[in-house]
């Protein structure tokens, strides 16, 4: 009966041929590679010593798929169970029943390990080490279901017999009975493997010795998604301790375990893998999941079809199976390290990924296949610990051929619009070369693509131009801000025109620029025209200076939209907008958009231009004019206020006029009143002279009368 005997420490330390033979070690093998080295034979203890029952291949079973448990813990769950029901045990025969245990235990539980409990389980080891009697010994064991994989951990020492490598399932399904005694004050745990039971439950058997075993169902914990169980350097849960259900199995054992086939009377462990495997390899796309260590790799059908050698995997190195495949880049360009595969890129970061794109070339027709690659870690359902991962790969090279395809024809489609459009449009590199062209460029400069690409593009640009522009574009390649810059273009004909440039970085889904996008359109009349318009606003400014006349206009919000001229002649307005008594240069344009009310008008007053500004917007004035002394400048203002209109457009029609704002033109009048006024006086001065000179002409033509008629008299009387 195939036998292991296990330290406190969980580690074989003891185990019989029967074990040797059912684990298939070859020891001959073993054997003589050890005479062949240190000169002498190894028995079964001397290969097993040392190791846990996880290195071993051994997996609890619940409902015919293997469990995720640590055996340590579950042995030391086991053996304060046993000592529990030892507990119960001696209370029950302490009332005098000499005959066999009656098979049923009231385990305690995890919640009630008081101190009182640990003096029980002192109480009980004294009594396994003194109380044991030659005629009878009461044995606590539990039992539990387990399976013994081939695919256990890799050990160089644990050499197998050819006749288990052929086979394909090697498991072995077993009943495990665990036996906990104490010896020496040292804790050993002894497990004796026997063949599951057919058919009905097992029944009970009396012997010469009172045996009570404890059958217990497993800890309930996630079911394991792969065919081997845990290694020792695995992470491992920390199962509670459970309630063990008593029930009386029969002893002696019905015999040594031994593989099972499909081929006689399949498991349900080989039912619950043979399904397992084929729900994976019914998808059509290939997948691998793999343990973090390397220790196990699964491939699914799907993905051994595409090596070499076809469907099969027949290596327990996970490297050199994954050698066997050939990736690239998505482009082809760079085959990729074994270091780079997906898989082991996700066990690296332990993060899951989307998105991975990798090509790969089918084993017989070479043809290439394009996947996109997502991976997902797998964790510890208990502990959260990252034990491994899986990739799966989707097939879009039919995709990609598509998008190729639509790539080309949206690059032909935009080249015929580029090449229709009136502006010349160029594209560039991330670090500024300019690498394309519409065909105007080359119509309109007479260049070459020889002559363009690169730095050439700047011969056909005015020297005195390419300073400032160069700044401009060393700028926009070193911040991604938008590129503008004026300059002269040299025409096929010899002609220089002026050219509005702009260019635009075009980013990829991270915000990394991957192309500059620009235009070069002609602007040489809008330049001639603006040139001329700034002329004439210098000339209209003199002419204005000049006069001291101040022209102004507000909208219909009685926001100002347009000031110039000088202001001097008002000085709490001048204050306001920053003009000086000296100067006519003003910082007028300052202040558009703000409430002419609030700009110019007196704190606490109304404005002297409020009435007639509303009654234009109103409606109810087409021309006003006001004239206005200033107390704090002595100065006269005469202003006229007419009514700004424009016309309605819908759909490019023209409609009815409407007032959208106020004109006004302020002028000081201060020299003409007074002139007015002097004008006045010398009028008045000038009357009262005539009126003077109008009186003595008058006295003279009297006394030339009278003297006259003094005379006449005179004559008379003589």
């Amino acid at each position: 009966m195939p036998l292991l005997v296990l330290s406190s420490e969980k580690t074989v330390v003891l185990a019989n041929e029967a074990m040797g033979r059912l684990l298939d070690v070859d020891v001959a093998a073993i054997s003589e590679q050890s005479e062949a080295r240190r000169g002498g034979a190894l028995s079964t203890t001397d290969i097993l010593q040392g190791l846990t029952l996880g290195q071993l291949g051994v997996a609890m079973l619940q409902n015919g798929t293997p469990m995720w448990v640590a055996w340590d813990q579950f042995l030391d769950s086991t053996r304060e169970q046993t000592l529990d029901a030892d507990d119960t045990g001696s209370k029950s025969m302490g009332g005098g029943d000499d005959g066999p245990n009656s098979g049923t235990t009231t385990p305690t539980n995890r919640a009630k390990a008081t101190n009182s409990h640990k003096l029980r389980r002192g109480a009980n080891s004294n009594h396994h080490s003194t109380k044991a009697s030659p005629s009878r010994t009461t044995a606590r064991d539990v039992t539990v279901d387990v399976v013994i994989s081939p695919e256990r951990d890799s050990l160089p020492k644990l050499t197998r017999t050819a006749d288990m490598k052929t086979m394909p399932e090697g498991q072995i399904l077993a009943k495990m009975i665990i036996t906990v005694w104490t010896m020496s004050e040292e804790q050993y745990y002894a497990l004796t493997f026997t063949s599951l039971p057919k058919g009905h439950p097992e029944t009970s058997r009396l012997s010469r010795r009172t045996v009570q075993r404890t059958a217990t169902d497993p800890p309930q914990s996630p079911r394991s998604v792969l065919k081997s169980t845990p290694s020792a350097n695995r992470p491992q849960s920390s199962p509670e301790r459970h309630v063990l259900s008593a029930r009386t199995t029969s002893f002696p054992p019905q015999g040594p375990p031994s593989p099972s086939s499909l081929s006689s009377s399949p498991s349900l462990l080989q039912k619950a893998n043979l399904l397992k495997d084929a729900i994976l390899d019914s998808i059509n796309m290939p997948a691998y999941a793999m343990w973090k260590d390397e220790s196990l790799g699964m491939p699914n059908k799907a993905l051994l079809n595409l090596q070499s050698g076809g469907a099969i995997q027949d290596s327990s190195n996970q490297r050199e199976f994954l050698s066997r495949f050939r990736m690239w880049t998505d482009d082809f360009k760079r085959e990729l390290s074994l270091d780079e595969f997906p898989i082991f890129q996700l066990c690296k970061n332990q993060k899951s990924f989307e998105g991975m794109k990798i090509g790969m070339k089918h084993p017989t027709t070479q043809a290439r296949i394009i996947f996109d690659v997502g991976g997902e870690p797998v964790y510890d359902p208990v502990t959260g610990e990252f034990v491994g991962g899986i990739v799966v790969l989707k097939d879009i090279t039919e995709y990609t051929k598509r998008i190729a395809a639509q790539i080309r024809e949206n690059e032909r489609q935009f080249e015929y619009i580029a090449n229709m459009v009136p502006p010349m449009i160029w594209t560039t590199t991330p670090a500024g070369q300019h690498d394309w062209f519409s065909k105007r460029w080359y119509d309109y400069t007479g260049l070459t693509q020889e002559e363009s690409f690169g730095e050439g593009w700047v011969g056909a640009f005015h020297e005195e131009d390419l300073p400032a522009t160069a700044v401009r574009w060393r700028h926009s390649l070193a911040t991604g801000e938008e590129y503008i810059t004026e300059y002269r273009c040299l025409r096929h004909d010899g002609e220089w025109r002026w050219m509005l440039g702009r260019a635009l970085p075009f980013r990829d889904e991270d915000g990394k620029i991957v192309k500059w996008f620009g235009t070069c359109t002609d602007i040489h009349d809008l330049v001639e025209a603006r040139e001329t318009a700034k002329q004439l606003r210098d000339q209209l400014l003199k002419v204005i200076e000049h006069a001291k006349v101040t022209l102004w206009a507000v909208d219909r919000e009685r926001s100002l939209t347009f000031l110039e001229g000088t202001m001097k002649w008002h000085e709490k307005w001048m204050k306001r907008i920053g003009q000086s008594q000296a100067g006519t240069k003003n910082n007028n344009q300052v202040y558009l958009g703000e409430n002419i009310y609030d700009m110019f008008g007196e704190e606490g007053e109304t404005p002297w231009f409020k009435e007639p500004v509303e009654q234009i917007l109103a409606g109810k004035a087409s021309d006003e004019t006001r004239e206005v002394h200033l107390e704090d400048t002595d100065r006269w203002i005469r202003a006229r206020f007419v009514p700004l209109t424009r016309n309605e457009r819908k759909a490019g029609i023209e409609g009815d006029s409407f007032i959208d704002g106020v004109i006004g033109v302020s002028m000081d009048v201060t020299e003409l009143r007074k002139r007015e006024q002097d004008l006045k006086k010398q009028e008045k001065e000038n009357a009262k002279l005539m009126a003077n000179t109008l009186a003595a002409k008058e006295a003279s033509r009297m006394k030339s009368q009278f003297l006259a008629n003094e005379g006449f008299f005179f004559t008379l009387q003589t």
